[in-house]
């Protein structure tokens, strides 16, 4: 996940790198690659995150990773 700044915040361990960022008066959207190892297992896919904002602020995040099922497995 992304600060408003632009640095990387590293979640669960899983460092991401920023591909590319797309900002609007109500969403900004960013492009990031994930990188995670867990339990013996590894993943590494594109991940997309949606801030939704509301009065200068994030409202609502949503992220949407590259392969749905095996993100799930992982972090399961």
């Amino acid at each position: 996940m992304l600060r408003r700044d632009g640095r990387v915040i590293r979640r669960r361990r899983a460092p991401a790198a920023l591909d590319d960022l797309i900002g609007g008066e109500n969403h900004t959207v960013g492009f990031q690659r994930v990188h995670a190892q867990r339990n013996g297992a590894a993943i590494d896919q594109r991940t997309v995150i949606v801030f939704a904002l509301k009065d200068g602020k994030v409202s609502e995040v949503y992220e949407f990773p590259e392969d749905t099922a095996k993100a799930a497995e992982f972090w399961s």
